[in-house]
């Protein structure tokens, strides 16, 4: 614009500069009929006049230039969003040919969260996968108490009843998102009932359902870990039934439970084993059959695993919550060979 703009001021410049001089030469015509002056020639008006309207074609033209310039660069970045379109419609309609070609099971499976899992942070994300023939997704959730009123002053959860059709999804995708916040009224304080419903292309559907447990606007986040047996200082020997079983409990906002177990002498390692009695042992283990929203954990040690070694082992169990904090607590057993 501000081109265009230049261009329009200095032919209007020219414009102006030709009429003066016209009308010099004119005025000074007429006052030459009274002056012992030399006409001008008429060849002279008539080149320069030639010479400014030139000037301003050639500045006309350099301009057109650099617009023209600008022009075809835009139309090749818009030849490029047509093709790039393009490629993603031809994408669309080859996986809505393999969603109608699909002749599979009708399936519909979540992936995350665990059923029952607790959170103390939102929004909390659903993840799941689905056959490609699926043509929609539809989740109802609900929660809270129908009789609490959303002005209360946190004595009950508010209630939900919400129904929502997943508007980012389409026919031949396999893979789905869902969110749940406080705000967007399909999440409350509380225990939460999600279902999840797949609608097929052959006019079928198929449906799963979880719970979770929000602490979001229900007052103090009860994170804890606890360990409840073996007893702190307990001892045990190799006749001693093994593995040694460590049994515990988290809130259900725990996403995972990490175990450091140290022992021994730092100085006596394995190498040096027939120099000094407590071989040192040091590892760091996530349990991985614990998910977020299990209540107990189970842990094991054994010397062949490198967790447990002669004397004092002391073992700190970590649970990370949801929200980010961790919280920790430790239990030390003496293993011991008999003489």
């Amino acid at each position: 614009m501000s081109q265009e703009k230049n261009l329009k001021n200095l032919v209007w410049i020219l414009i102006v500069i030709i009429l003066l001089t016209v009308s010099f030469i004119v005025y000074d015509k007429v006052l030459s009929v009274d002056k012992d002056v030399t006409p001008l020639e008429p060849e002279l008006d008539t080149e320069v006049i030639e010479e400014l309207e030139e000037k301003v074609e050639e500045a006309k033209e350099d301009e057109d230039d650099e617009v023209k310039e600008l022009e075809e660069k835009v139309e090749d970045l818009e030849e490029k969003v047509e093709d790039l379109e393009e490629e993603k419609e031809e994408a669309k309609e080859e996986e809505k040919e393999e969603a109608v070609a699909y002749e599979g099971e009708n399936f519909i499976n979540l992936i995350s969260p665990n059923d029952g899992a607790g959170f103390s942070t939102e929004p909390i994300e659903f993840t799941g996968k689905v056959s490609p023939n699926t043509e929609k997704i539809v989740v109802k959730a609900t929660g809270g108490d129908p009789n609490c009123n959303e002005n209360t002053d946190g004595a009950c959860a508010k209630y939900i009843n919400d129904t929502y059709t997943l508007a980012s999804f389409e026919l031949g995708d396999d893979s789905f998102i869902y969110r749940a916040k406080y705000e967007w009224d399909n999440l409350t304080g509380g225990m939460n009932n999600y279902k999840f419903t797949a609608h097929f292309d052959d006019g079928s559907s198929k449906s799963t359902e979880l719970s979770i447990e929000s602490y979001v606007n229900a007052g103090a986040i009860p994170s804890m870990i606890s360990v409840s047996s073996p007893a702190d200082g307990s001892s045990f020997d190799n006749t001693s039934s093994l593995p040694i079983e460590f049994t515990g409990a988290v809130s259900k906002n725990t996403t995972k439970i990490v175990v450091t177990a140290t022992g021994g002498d730092p100085n006596c390692t394995k190498d040096l084993d027939y120099l000094c009695g407590n071989i040192y042992m040091k590892d760091v283990y996530t349990l991985n059959n614990f998910a977020h929203g299990d209540e107990s954990f189970v842990y094991r040690a054994k010397p062949e695993w490198g967790n447990l070694t002669t004397g004092d082992n002391s073992y700190t169990f970590t649970a990370h919550f949801d929200d980010g904090s961790t919280e920790s607590t430790t239990r030390t057993i003496n293993y011991y060979l008999p003489f």
